[in-house]
């Protein structure tokens, strides 16, 4: 597998790591081993000028066994000579669940690179490779209400996790605060207002931290939000995902809140866009 790895730059998606010593290592019963699959882009939806949801089918009908809210590399497939080499390999978040015969991928631009390849010039039928699974932020059946906290793209996991948990029969309560800069960003607002209405155990608060949009929404920072809306975070399984910043600046919020650390999972990644 290392070798596979060569044209990975950690900079660009790199886990958090003075926060992790306050979040809880996790253990898990499922061991998926990380293997590399050949796959195409079978389906594309242009969600923002700069951000592009994949579907991506493995070749041969193939599956990859992952569990949700776990990430896996891309890249170009090796015939793409020269491109591959330049665009390298990167960690995405995969969006969908295990049981769903296609990976989801959800990509924004950051005006260079594979990232950018992949929203303005890939096409229905490109090759592309799939390495994985990755990732300890995964969802795990529990009796615990669950809190789900994303920044921006951050969604992704977190998207997949949700559907995972909704479809266990006689699951607990969920909850989803979304922040984001504006409400152009929420691309998947409709979804999760009908997930809402579907789920009566699931509750779904976008937030938006742009405080000059005159704005139905929440607003300010989904740190603010969540402690606003509950007077102890005790009891809840807690899954962050978004940039470093978002996720350290949420955390200490979280756990002067009374949230169990050991009950607190995120993988935190950031891209230079996210950062700006």
């Amino acid at each position: 597998m290392a070798g596979s790895l060569k044209h990975f730059r950690p900079p660009f998606c790199v886990f958090f790591e003075p926060i992790r010593k306050f979040i809880s290592p996790v253990t898990t019963a499922t061991d998926h081993k990380a293997r590399r699959y050949p796959a195409r882009i079978v389906g594309i939806d242009d969600v923002a000028q700069d951000t592009r949801i994949l579907q991506v089918a493995l070749e041969n009908k193939g599956r990859m066994a992952f569990d949700a809210g776990q990430y896996a590399l891309l890249g170009l497939d090796e015939a793409a000579g020269e491109l591959a080499e330049d665009t390298d390999i990167r960690p995405f978040s995969i969006a969908s669940t295990p049981q769903e015969p296609l990976l989801e991928f959800h990509i924004r631009s950051t005006g260079q690179g594979l990232s950018d390849y992949l929203v303005h010039r890939a096409s229905l039928g490109t090759a592309v490779t799939v390495e994985g699974p990755f990732g300890t932020s995964h969802w795990r059946p529990s009796p615990r209400p669950l809190m789900a906290l994303a920044g921006g793209l951050g969604i992704a996991p977190l998207k997949a996790i949700l559907e995972a948990h909704l479809a266990q029969a006689g699951s607990p309560p969920c909850h989803l605060y979304w922040g984001v800069r504006s409400a152009d960003q929420l691309y998947l607002d409709l979804s999760f207002r009908g997930l809402a209405q579907r789920y009566p155990r699931f509750f779904y608060i976008p937030v938006l931290s742009d405080l000059s949009e005159d704005t139905p929404y929440r607003t300010g920072f989904i740190s603010e939000a969540v402690t606003a809306d509950f007077d102890t975070l005790s009891g809840f399984d807690i899954y962050m995902a978004g940039p470093p910043p978002m996720v350290a600046a949420t955390l200490p919020a979280l756990l002067h809140a009374g949230a169990d650390k050991d009950h607190i999972y995120s993988d935190a990644w950031s891209t230079t866009k996210e950062q700006e």
